[in-house]
């Protein structure tokens, strides 16, 4: 068995694939400790607050299998900056909502909004394994699809604790703000 060393451009690519695929979680999961109470205090029932909580969910399973056919287009590197552009302006754009003050418009750029931002994020993950298989050999594929992986967990579970703390401290857009 031949001893395989990563090079330093290999490890530095995989660790920023990992941190666009952790934003990419936090991103996902980030407004769900405040933006119910937001929503209700605009009018906005919690019901919808799910649905648009939801609706990113659904547009991923959606968009993912169109971001994979657009690998082939645009090439791996070029969808998963594509993918990190879109998340960082749905996110800024995100923060914008608390100045709508009618709940049905709000409640409808809400879901656009996420709509838009889980297009990245599709992007982002479907691109992101292409990319990082190609930092290493054959045999160690499936653990670096097990990092990437991981670091989308990790991302999901702290973006609700990252998106409290920073909503604590700034307000509604602030979170938003500072991911994207």
């Amino acid at each position: 068995q031949e001893n395989y060393k990563m090079e330093t451009r290999q490890i530095f690519n995989c660790f920023l694939i990992c941190c666009a695929v952790l934003s990419s979680g936090v991103s996902i999961s980030i407004l769900s400790p405040f933006y119910p109470k937001e929503a209700l205090a605009k009018g906005v029932s919690v019901t919808c607050s799910g649905v648009v909580i939801g609706s990113v969910f659904i547009s991923t399973v959606i968009f993912t299998p169109i971001a994979g056919k657009y690998i082939m287009v645009l090439g791996a590197r070029n969808t998963l900056i594509c993918g990190f552009i879109n998340v960082a302006l749905g996110n800024i754009s995100f923060g914008f909502l608390d100045h709508i003050q009618n709940k049905n418009v709000f409640f409808a750029f809400s879901i656009v909004i996420r709509v838009f931002t889980a297009m990245g994020e599709s992007a982002i993950g479907a691109s992101s394994f292409s990319l990082a298989e190609r930092q290493v050999t054959q045999e160690h594929k499936g653990k670096v699809i097990s990092v990437i992986e991981s670091c989308f967990g990790i991302g999901t579970v702290f973006g609700p604790s990252l998106g409290g703390a920073l909503y604590e401290y700034g307000g509604f857009s602030f979170p938003f703000w500072i991911l994207g």
